[in-house]
């Protein structure tokens, strides 16, 4: 499978609440009991696509994109030259990923301050995962900190993505428990100084 990582656009705000829902509910099942899942990522009323585009609209925001398929653009009616290049893929590809920067914060960390850029949420379908898109979606919201004068990065992960994001450098301030629709979650606070 071939993806692209692109800038969030409203028109990806009505395929974001299933890809966040299966993301939580598939991959979280492996550290998340069901009602965890539930209080996080809820299967009815859950969250509303006019609700994920003002979050993603109000940050630096991006999606990771299938790349289509092309359609056969040969026939007898119409050789190769004159295909319309532009027809020749199925249409925009299913979003597997997406990720943004929020507010800016400062971090207080051993005695230094830090102008740390918030790492909102950071979600890959499982279809979209060990392909490198979370990855590239590091590289790329670090970049972007980077040029809006930030020296550090945080970001509260659950106990799924922690390894990745400890691998990509991040360090554990703390652990957490936070309180979602009546159900408690552990997560992890972190960061990650920006050289």
């Amino acid at each position: 499978m071939q993806w692209k990582i692109r800038l969030y656009e409203k028109e990806d705000s009505g395929e974001i609440p299933r890809l966040f829902y299966e993301t939580v509910h598939i991959t979280g099942a492996e550290a998340y009991t069901p009602p965890q899942m539930e209080a996080w990522a809820p299967s009815q009323n859950g969250t509303r696509p006019q609700d994920w585009d003002l979050r993603l609209s109000s940050g630096f925001s991006l999606v990771a994109e299938e790349i289509p398929e092309p359609l056969e653009r040969v026939s007898e009616e119409c050789p190769r030259e004159e295909a319309d290049p532009e027809a020749a893929f199925k249409g925009k590809g299913r979003l597997l990923g997406f990720a943004n920067l929020g507010e800016n914060r400062q971090l207080l960390w051993q005695g230094r301050e830090y102008r740390a850029a918030y790492l909102d949420c950071l979600y890959v379908h499982p279809r979209g995962q060990r392909q490198g898109i979370a990855w590239e979606f590091l590289r790329q919201l670090e970049q972007q900190a980077r040029k809006q004068g930030r020296n550090a990065v945080t970001v509260e992960v659950s106990l799924t993505a922690k390894g990745l994001f400890q691998k990509a450098g991040y360090q554990v301030i703390a652990p957490q428990t936070v309180h979602r629709r009546g159900v408690d979650l552990v997560n992890f606070q972190m960061w990650k100084p920006l050289l």
